[in-house]
């Protein structure tokens, strides 16, 4: 398990409002960790 950081708190909130229609916000969280 990993720490939830303020930033990525943010970009999971940006993801569930730009990917609600289409996918999970998990995979879009996942998509951009492993960047």
């Amino acid at each position: 398990m990993y720490v939830f950081s303020a930033q990525r708190r943010a970009i999971s909130i940006i993801c569930i409002y730009m990917t609600y229609p289409y996918t999970t916000w998990q995979n879009c969280v996942y998509s951009i960790d492993r960047r």
